[in-house]
């Protein structure tokens, strides 16, 4: 976090990036706002994370930079369907296949590429404190030697996937249903506002948002944390392989047997959202620990001789030994929670702030109204709407009332 923290004025400086390209687009033009969110995450990955600004906020359509997208996106669903079908590598016939293995070593192609920019800049300097410079640091602890380049482009690849993916696909979801829920922006606004982040006729330009404007706007922070709920981008979940016979709910899971945790389920089941789970409702993250279930678990039996099922479960040891239980898990938990997760919330948080203070998005027609978007929903690994999500947006300052955002006004 404190790396992350020292590059945070680069965060605003590319979200400044991407108003400028949304002023000019105009008020009336249809946006794929999930196309913009994935340039802003990749604008935000490269820079954090290699160095390097891809510049893609710049404009919000460039054929270049969407060949890059379209791999990236068909690749990871040819893993999709691999991770489900186990046969699906001899299916040499089928032409989906043929496209999805071909997008994905377009993909690693790009990865390598990244390593030999990277590698040409020379040994990372003893403050370059960038993902990149952190994995060539890095020594084989078997031979004492550097990583090797195949070695590296996986590891790049990891983190601009989950960096890119992820938080694009997050941010669209977060404005949409924003969108759809017109009290919870005017409550967001509200609080931009005051704290001088929303543009006026007064001063059309409000002032940069800093890392300490996050700590202290918490209907924010509820918003991002109610979004990451209803609509978890990990919505699948994670597995994991049982080390021990453990019974559960009653249930004898085996040792060995694979378990699936999906998050979608956690994040909607009664039990743990008694109040209208389905309802995106910032105000339910006012109580403190909302992301714990209430009271801590008193009716979950126990774990094996080897202690609390829970404690299997999350790998959390200080939260167990509390008697709390986990019903918030967007990043996973335990040892194999997202590692780009600060980051992610930075950069997800940071653009709803930035870009609210300056506009108001509406859900453009050609989506058919919140009916359309769900029919369109699909989960490639993350869950994202199948052919982009198109909104309008209205900035804040200059246009009259009625003008096609859902908030849209002279202020």
């Amino acid at each position: 976090m404190k790396n992350i923290k020292a590059g945070f004025p680069g965060i605003v400086s590319i979200a400044d990036r991407l108003a400028a390209s949304l002023t000019a687009a105009g008020p009336c033009t249809d946006v794929d706002v999930n196309n913009m969110f994935m340039r802003y995450a990749m604008d935000i990955t490269g820079v954090v994370g290699f160095a390097k600004d891809f510049g893609t906020t710049g404009a919000l359509v460039d054929a270049e930079t969407d060949s890059l997208f379209d791999t990236l996106r068909d690749g990871m669903l040819e893993l999709y369907r691999t991770a489900t079908n186990p046969t699906r590598p001899l299916m040499v016939w089928d032409g989906a296949h043929r496209k999805g293995t071909a997008a994905w070593a377009a993909f690693k192609a790009h990865m390598r590429a990244l390593v030999a920019e990277v590698k040409s800049r020379g040994p990372p300097a003893a403050d370059d404190v960038t993902i990149a410079a952190h994995l060539l640091r890095l020594t084989d602890p078997r031979t004492g030697r550097p990583l090797d380049d195949a070695l590296l482009a996986g590891e790049f690849g990891v983190y601009f996937t989950a960096g890119i993916e992820s938080a694009g696909n997050a941010l669209t979801w977060t404005t949409f249903l924003i969108s759809q829920h017109p009290e919870v922006e005017a409550k967001l606004v509200a609080e931009l506002a005051a704290a001088g982040l929303v543009a006026t006729q007064a001063d059309p330009t409000p002032r940069a948002l800093t890392y300490a404007d996050l700590n202290a706007l918490p209907y924010l922070a509820w918003v991002c944390k109610e979004a990451m709920r209803v609509k978890p981008v990990a919505s699948s979940g994670t597995t994991r392989t049982v080390k021990r016979d453990l019974v559960v709910g009653g249930y004898l899971i085996p040792r060995g047997a694979t378990v699936l945790c999906p998050f979608d389920a956690v994040h909607h089941l009664p039990q743990n959202w008694p109040d209208d789970p389905a309802k995106f409702m910032p105000e339910r993250w006012a109580a403190a620990g909302a992301e714990f279930l209430p009271g801590g678990d008193d009716d979950a039996p126990p774990g094996g001789v080897d202690g609390d099922i829970h404690l299997h479960a999350t790998g959390d040891v200080s939260d167990v030994a509390a008697g709390r239980v986990r019903r918030f898990i967007p990043f996973s938990v335990g040892p194999r929670q997202c590692v780009g997760q600060s980051l992610a919330r930075l950069m997800h948080d940071g653009g709803i702030a930035h870009l609210y203070g300056r506009f108001s998005f509406a859900l453009a027609p050609r989506m058919g109204g919140w009916d359309g978007v769900e029919a369109a929903e699909i989960n490639r690994l993350t869950l994202q709407p199948l052919a982009g999500l198109w909104m309008r947006a209205t900035p804040r300052v200059g246009v009259k009332a009625g003008g096609g955002g859902a908030a849209a006004r002279e202020e």
